[in-house]
């Protein structure tokens, strides 16, 4: 799953307010020089937005039933991993922008010291995520593998009712 988009949005308003700084101190009388200055500096805050946009779609989190992973970078790719038998706890912390726009972060909390994954930030639907993690993180072994089961019979009792024409068990209709 990719952070949220929301995690652009500083360095979109870094650039864009920067070429708003350097287009009105372009039209006051500054010097050739501090002109050159300033659109420099502009052009660094482009090649850092323009960095951070082309960084966010090939970086992601994951979790499997056995480890959670965060994927990051362009050129050099990182890889972090955490197993869930290590986790101790998951917390889930919306700033008040987080819950208007829908991100939240998450902080985990190991058994080791030195953790690889502390805390994941922007992460779209934190609520549900935070439920789906939790309930792998602190899952009964024996309760998953007869969840499985359920599922498993849940699955082949949907696909019977199609079968059958019967889509709509309710009888309404």
């Amino acid at each position: 799953m990719r952070q949220h988009p929301a995690v652009l949005v500083a360095p979109s308003l870094a650039a864009g307010g920067g070429l708003i700084a350097a287009a009105v101190l372009s039209f006051l009388s500054l010097s050739g020089e501090a002109l050159a200055i300033t659109w420099s500096i502009w052009g660094l805050v482009l090649v850092y937005w323009l960095s951070c946009l082309a960084r966010w779609p090939a970086s992601y989190f994951a979790v499997t039933n056995q480890r959670l992973l965060i994927v990051r970078g362009l050129l050099r790719r990182d890889v972090w991993t955490v197993p869930l038998d290590r986790a101790t706890q998951l917390g889930l912390r919306r700033s008040f922008s987080g819950r208007v726009l829908g991100y939240g972060q998450f902080i985990l909390d190991g058994a080791e010291a030195r953790q690889a994954i502390r805390s994941v930030s922007f992460m779209p639907y934190p609520e549900q995520l935070y439920l789906e993690i939790t309930g792998l993180i602190f899952r009964d072994p024996d309760a998953y593998d007869q969840d499985e089961d359920d599922q498993d019979e849940d699955d082949q009792d949907a696909a019977d009712l199609v079968d059958e024409g019967h889509d709509n068990p309710g009888g309404n209709g």
